[in-house]
């Protein structure tokens, strides 16, 4: 979603906080790391594939298929 024009800090903290409360809410539903969640909203922190499945954010990884990656 993109918001043009430049948000006042009052602005910007609400839109952060609107997504911040959507993305708990979606962790928390399926079942996944909503902490984690949050921290990628605020922080803008990522994991490796490992460390995402270690810490309840993915379920899998997906191994690389010869087969799947033919175009």
């Amino acid at each position: 979603m993109a918001i043009s024009g430049s948000l006042s800090d009052v602005e910007n903290t609400k839109v952060t906080n609107d997504a911040v409360a959507y993305i708990t809410g979606l962790a928390s539903t399926h079942g996944r790391n909503a902490t984690w969640a949050a921290q990628a909203v605020t922080q803008s922190v990522s994991l490796a594939a490992e460390d995402a499945k270690a810490q309840n954010v993915i379920d899998v990884v997906a191994q690389m298929c010869p087969r799947c990656s033919r175009r």
